[in-house]
């Protein structure tokens, strides 16, 4: 059975791949027309079933993982970008929760960075859930992941490098969305209640001590 295109099966999440200029309309329509509906609910369903969230991405990549960090908290999901130069942290963080509750998103694109690469294997072979962002098949990272997103990125123009990424994590943010269960009546009273509660401890003007 042949995959239903992404609009056709959720009319609600726009693609704006229209709105770039040629080259990003370009690499956005290519990045999405290369992965199928069943590989990003692969990847938000990822997302859902993990308890806390680890990014993993160097030097350039860093970019697009900090706007899926920031789009990942604006969903109330536990996600942090992991400082690759600081080891004894990230082992810190990695171990704090059985691997099996983890997800690692590892982001890289050529030239692919040693420690991003080596913390996926790692990940892997304790057997946390690896999903990767990545530009090739072959890629490294994509080599460790049960879930892959291809993205297509232009490496000589700074300004259109990313945009196909940016695209696919607003996608991803938005499909998450409409493919997430409501929460029941008593779940939106208790949130509710405790956002009374946090905001009221800093509702008083502060005092010197």
């Amino acid at each position: 059975q042949q995959s239903m295109p992404l609009p056709e099966r959720y009319p609600e999440i726009p693609l704006y791949a229209q709105n770039g200029s040629g080259e990003q309309t370009a690499a956005l329509q290519s990045t999405l027309d290369g992965n199928s509906v069943e590989l990003l609910l692969a990847f938000t369903q990822a997302l859902r079933r993990a308890r806390r969230i680890f990014i993993a991405a160097h030097d350039f990549s860093r970019f697009p993982a900090g706007y899926l960090e920031h789009r990942l908290l604006s969903l109330e999901l536990d996600c942090c970008i992991l400082d690759l130069q600081a080891r004894q942290d990230m082992f810190r963080r990695l171990s704090a929760q059985p691997p099996q509750d983890g997800l690692l998103i590892a982001i890289t694109v050529p030239p692919y960075g040693n420690d991003t690469i080596a913390l996926t294997r790692y990940c892997a072979s304790i057997g946390m859930p690896v999903a990767a962002l990545t530009d090739r098949p072959d890629s490294p990272v994509a080599r460790c992941a049960q879930t892959t997103l291809l993205c297509h990125v232009e490496l000589m123009g700074m300004t259109n490098s990313f945009t196909s990424m940016v695209g696919l994590v607003d996608t991803l943010a938005m499909l998450y969305t409409f493919t997430s269960g409501a929460p029941t009546q008593e779940e939106k009273t208790c949130r509710d209640t405790l956002h009374r509660k946090f905001d009221s401890c800093f509702s008083d003007p502060n005092t010197s001590i």
